[in-house]
C-alpha cells in the first residue's frame, strides 16, 4: 500500500471543512487538537494519528480514503 502524502491529505481537509463549513477553532476543539496542529494538517506538513484521522472522518462525515486520496468519493454512504 503506498504511503498517504500530508500534502493530498491537506488539500483533502480543506476541502471537507470549506464544503461543511467548520471552523479552524471549533474543529480543533472537537477533536481535542490546537488550532496550529490543524493549520499543519492542512498546509500538508504533517499528518493525524490513524485514530485522529477516523474521528476526522466521523465528524467530517467523509471516508477515510477520501482523505487520504484513495477515493474521489467525499461522501459517506448510510446503511439501513
Amino acid at each position: 500500500m503506498d504511503a498517504v502524502k500530508p500534502c493530498v491529505f491537506g488539500f483533502r481537509l480543506r476541502r471537507a471543512m470549506s464544503i461543511r463549513r467548520v471552523k479552524l477553532h471549533e474543529f480543533a476543539a472537537e477533536i481535542g487538537r490546537s488550532p496550529e496542529t490543524v493549520k499543519k494538517w492542512r498546509g500538508g506538513y504533517m499528518m493525524p494519528k490513524a485514530e485522529t484521522l477516523e474521528r476526522i472522518a466521523e465528524i467530517l462525515n467523509v471516508s477515510i480514503d477520501f482523505l487520504t486520496g484513495r477515493t474521489q468519493e467525499m461522501e459517506v454512504e448510510k446503511n439501513g
